[in-house]
Order: C-alpha cells, then structure tokens, then sequence
C-alpha cells in the first residue's frame, strides 16, 4: 500500500509529466500549418570605426561573414561562419562576384567595420571590405534555413553609386520588397533588418539586384546575421509548468513536515 507520501509525490510527478507532454505538444506546431510573414526596416549603418567595430558575433543565433579579409584568404564562395554554429546559411551567388583570376571582387570603401571571432575560414576579423557585383545589372543572392518559428535577420549591405531592389520570399509564402537607396551617401551602407515569422525549416531566399545611378555602380554585401525569438506563448507555458512544479513540491514538503 502507498503511504500518503508517496501518493503525493508520484502526484506531483505524473502532474509534471502531464504538462510537460501538453507544452511539447503545442511548442511543436505542424510545419507549414501557417503562410510565414515578414516586415522589413531599412536603417543607416550604425557608427564604427576600425578601433570600435561592430561585431556581428555576439548575441547572435547564427552569422555569416561574407565580406572579404585584407589578406584576402577568404571569400563570398567561401565565407566565414560561426564556428560549431547551425550552419544555417548559404554561400553567396550572383554575377561577377569573383574576377578574371579566380579573386573575389571587393571594394574597400564601405561604411561599416564590422568584427567577428569564433569563425570557421577565418577565427576572428576587423574590416570595411565588402563583397560586390560588378556586372549589369549587379545582383546576388543568399539562402538562410528558418532556425524556429520566428526570427530576427540584420543584412549589412553597402552601395556605390547604386540603388537597391531587394526581394525576400518564405518558402511557406511571406515576402518582402525594398526599392531605393540606402541611407548613406554615395559610397553608402545600411542595415536591413527584418521581422521573420514561418515554420522550423522554412527556406528564406534574399535577393539584391542593382540599379546604377552613376559610373561605376554596384551593390555589395558583408555580413548576415539571425537571433532565434522564442513564442511569447511557449514562454507561457513554460512559466505555468514551473509554477505548477513549484506548487506540487510545496505541498509534499507541507505532508513531510
């Protein structure tokens, strides 16, 4: 027979357990169940310098670096990624993005010096050095696998006589577009940051095509960055379980005693 101590903690397990399988069950959506969403904002970049850089590696669920060092032991075909990190992103395509000698196409004028450290090509980098299209029309594109329901993406994005037509699409349906200049003179830079809502496993694909407004005109891009953002709802519940679990160890103390 069960003392009424045991009957109250097996109680306390199995109430535990109990919810644990409802959180699962709904911290788990069917993928694909909604049409994704996302909401974009196109901003100045931020002020750096060569001695006080952003670094796109903090805080960051996943990053993808694909300007190119001084030394040039990298490139967009190659990037830099964080290191044991999700891997969720692909390299960069688009047209004259490596020159006639195999070198990747870099301009050196960009506003933002932007760091990193924990990469894979390259361990840890300092530099203005974005990756550009050089034909026209220029463009490039990008692929980046959702890491969870909803996330937040920085582009790092740079300009030379040069305006942006950017296109963003889910696989499950959202899109968003981008026409203009970016906020910064003529050798300009931005950073646009999106608003991603979808499903685990979604494919977002992030498209660039420029438009010249003077000689020399092309569009380039340094780095990528995502932070997962968890369900305000799965929060909830998650919250509940540990009141609930608290409640249940009180009340087998309060038998004990």
């Amino acid at each position: 027979m069960l003392s009424k101590f045991s009957f109250s903690v097996l109680t306390a397990v199995n109430l535990s357990a109990a919810v644990g399988i409802a959180v699962m069950g709904i911290a788990l959506p069917a993928p694909g169940a909604n049409a994704g969403t996302i909401s974009g904002t196109m901003a100045a970049a931020p002020s750096s310098s060569a001695g006080s850089p952003i670094d796109i590696s903090t805080g960051a669920s996943d990053w993808i670096y694909y300007g190119v060092s001084a030394s040039g032991t990298y490139s967009p075909i190659t990037p830099s990624t964080m290191s044991g990190g999700p891997n969720s992103f692909s390299a960069l395509t688009g047209k004259g993005l490596v020159d006639g000698y195999g070198s990747p196409v870099t301009y050196a004028a960009g506003n933002n010096f932007l760091s990193f450290s924990g990469g894979t090509t390259v361990s840890s980098e300092t530099s203005n050095t974005y990756t550009f299209s050089a034909w026209t029309p220029s463009g490039f594109s990008f692929t980046q696998s959702l890491l969870g329901p909803s996330e937040t993406m920085n582009v790092y994005l740079n300009a030379y006589n040069a305006d942006q037509g950017i296109a963003v699409s889910l696989s499950s349906g959202g899109t968003y577009t981008y026409n203009g200049a970016l906020p910064q003179g003529a050798g300009a830079a931005g950073v646009l940051t999106m608003n991603i809502a979808g499903s685990p496993g979604d494919t977002l694909t992030f498209t660039d095509t420029g438009t010249s407004t003077g000689s020399n005109g092309n569009i380039g891009i340094q780095a990528v960055t995502v932070t997962a953002v968890p369900e305000p709802g799965v929060i909830g519940l998650l919250a509940a379980v540990g009141s609930l679990a608290l409640l249940a160890s009180r009340r087998v103390l309060r038998r004990v005693v």
